[in-house]
C-alpha cells in the first residue's frame, strides 16, 4: 500500500470537492457511500471517512492535522498543488481550506 492511515471522519462543507481531492492526489478507492445530500457519508478503502456537513465549523479547528504515509512525497505535493494546496514545510501541505496533512 503506498499511504497508511488507520482511520479518520472529516465533516466537510464540499464533499465532492473532498472526494476528487483524495481520488486524484492519494489514489484512495471509495469502499462505501451512504446517504443523500446534505448528509451523505463516503469511506476510502485507505481509512479516511468524508461526512457531509454543510454547517461545518471552520477545517482544521477540531484536529491538529492528519499523517499520511506517502512512497513518493514530491509527487504527492505536485499532485495537491494543482488543487490549490501548498506546501508548508519540507512535508507537509496545508489544502485550500486549511486542513494540514503530514506526509511520512
Amino acid at each position: 500500500m503506498k499511504y497508511m492511515l488507520h482511520h479518520i471522519a472529516l465533516s466537510v462543507d464540499r464533499l465532492d470537492w473532498y472526494l476528487d481531492f483524495f481520488t486524484k492526489v492519494f489514489e484512495m478507492t471509495v469502499q462505501k457511500t451512504a446517504g443523500d445530500a446534505p448528509e451523505r457519508k463516503i469511506w476510502f478503502h485507505e481509512g479516511v471517512q468524508l461526512n457531509e456537513a454543510p454547517d461545518t465549523p471552520a477545517a482544521g479547528t477540531l484536529y491538529d492535522h492528519l499523517a499520511i504515509s506517502a512512497e513518493d512525497k514530491e509527487t504527492v505535493i505536485a499532485r495537491a498543488e494543482k488543487f490549490g494546496c501548498r506546501r508548508i514545510k519540507e512535508n507537509w501541505i496545508s489544502m485550500p481550506d486549511g486542513v494540514t496533512i503530514e506526509l511520512i
